[in-house]
């Protein structure tokens, strides 16, 4: 993350407000998963930042912290669906009460009483069943990354290690919607001095299904890797972070079309492809693109 840091902030775009938002690296890249010794101890070679040795074990790292992320994220969403909720039942029962009693205490001179009033149920309703479908994926997810990641040893690793740098950051579970199901991914694209890492893992079930999207791009080639990287980026993960120097230098059109994608990105899958580039090479060195 500090490779892409300007004064130790970077950009995190908002699926909500459709905005870039100015994050420091500390909040951005911090989870409350284990503990500073046990964090230490599991993630020792990922967090050398004089490390020239990418092996099995720094690969293996890096997945495990991602993996223990996506997990603890997953869990506190389900929490806070959860309490939203309950408290949105409560909520609304106690409003429409009030509501009532306001209303027929006003009209019992008239003699008139609207206890049955539930003009708003149907749209409460909804919206319990949207939350409701959001805990459904949610604990989904989590059976998936339990069985497939943490229970079993059939997880397919791949990565690249490319001799050039790029101006993001970003890891997660992303999905490739398939007609007859949906295949995850766990990626990684770390920014690591004059080196960029992208890494994926996905379990034995789902690798027909992704090597045969991954087929597509070459990447061993630099233009191909970037699209690559590009529509992971673009399509993903939430957890994505923009150097603010470069997101700056982008132009509105590009802005706006990637903002448009991001937030859209419960309803989009990675082999969707996208019309526009935003990525490219050593953009912190002008010597080494001349």
């Amino acid at each position: 993350m500090a490779n892409i840091a300007k004064d130790r902030f970077v950009y995190m775009p908002s699926i909500d407000r459709s905005i870039m938002t100015r994050i420091s690296i500390s909040e951005a890249s911090i989870y409350p998963g284990f503990c500073y010794q046990h964090d230490n101890d599991l993630f020792q070679k990922l967090d050398n930042v004089n490390n020239i040795d990418f092996d099995n074990d720094f690969f293996t790292q890096l997945e495990t912290r991602t993996l223990s992320s996506e997990i603890s994220h997953i869990k506190r969403t389900i929490i806070s669906l959860e309490v939203l909720l309950k408290n949105l039942s409560l909520q609304y029962e106690t409003s429409t009460s009030s509501f009532l009693q306001k209303f027929n205490n006003e009209f019992y001179i008239k003699k008139v009483s609207y206890t049955g009033f539930s003009c708003s149920e149907s749209s409460i309703n909804k919206i319990k069943t949207t939350i409701l479908k959001k805990i459904e994926n949610a604990k989904g997810n989590l059976l998936f990354l339990n069985q497939e990641f943490l229970s079993s040893d059939n997880v397919i690793g791949q990565g690249v290690v490319f001799e050039k740098i790029i101006p993001i950051a970003f890891s997660g579970l992303c999905s490739i919607q398939l007609e007859d199901h949906v295949a995850n991914i766990l990626i990684n694209c770390l920014p690591y001095k004059t080196q960029t890492i992208v890494s994926l893992h996905f379990s034995e079930s789902d690798a027909h299904s992704i090597q045969s999207f991954l087929s597509a791009f070459d990447l061993a080639d630099e233009n191909s890797l970037l699209r690559l990287i590009e529509i992971l980026a673009v399509r993903g993960t939430r957890n994505l972070f923009f150097n603010i120097d470069y997101w700056n230098s982008l132009g509105t059109n590009i802005q706006k079309m990637f903002l448009c994608d991001f937030k859209n990105i419960e309803k989009s899958c990675i082999n969707e492809a996208i019309d526009y580039s935003f990525l490219a090479w050593n953009w912190n060195n002008k010597e080494s693109n001349k």
